[in-house]
């Protein structure tokens, strides 16, 4: 019985002790095995709607880092960031993740690296437009029914407030941007002067 033991279940053992050398080896890897238990729970944790406009990007030790699709969709994972972390907590308790950020990925935007940045190269970013400013940016009546059909969806008063303000700040922000001939840069991952997007 010890022979037949051995020869099913050693080859198992071997690989067990093979993976968790190359764990030892690569301390990276462990940090992407747990970010791969939430990417695959990640919609059934979240509801199709989020995962739709926010997607796991990477893990920074406890805390999951969330790429959205806009700033309105970042103001609402930030309200709602300790029912996600519960709900992640109960779909996938082995990744422990207990803070989560989120950060604006806009579609096709290449993830950023895993490197972290170098403190001493501060770079002096321009100051974009005042709340004033904002204020009085107006708003083309398409963008209102927009803003307004996208609000619609929250049956919650107080959400469907909180989204509209998210979404005519994020609109007037984005007039404001274009108006001033502003431009998104990919590499820096925010709006700069168009001189400077590139």
């Amino acid at each position: 019985m010890d022979d037949e033991y051995r020869r099913e279940y050693e080859p198992w053992a071997a690989l067990d002790s093979s993976l968790d050398a190359v764990l030892r080896r690569h301390p990276r890897a462990r940090e992407m095995l747990r970010l791969g238990a939430v990417q695959a729970v990640w919609a059934q944790a979240v509801g199709a709607t989020v995962a739709r406009a926010a997607q796991p990007v990477r893990l920074l030790g406890e805390t999951l880092v969330v790429g959205v699709s806009s700033p309105a969709w970042g103001q609402t994972l930030t309200g709602q960031r300790h029912k996600i972390l519960a709900q992640l907590e109960r779909a996938c308790p082995e990744a422990e993740v207990t803070a989560l950020r989120v950060e604006l990925r806009p579609p096709g935007a290449e993830p950023p690296s895993q490197e972290p940045l170098n403190p001493t190269r501060r770079r002096r970013w321009p100051a974009g437009p005042s709340r004033e400013e904002l204020s009085r940016t107006p708003l083309s009546a398409e963008v209102r029914a927009r803003i307004e059909a996208s609000a619609a969806q929250f049956e919650d008063t107080d959400v469907r407030l909180r989204h509209l303000n998210v979404l005519v700040r994020h609109y007037q922000r984005q007039a404001w941007y274009e108006r001033h001939n502003w431009r998104y840069s990919q590499r820096w991952g925010r709006w700069l002067p168009a001189d400077e997007a590139e």
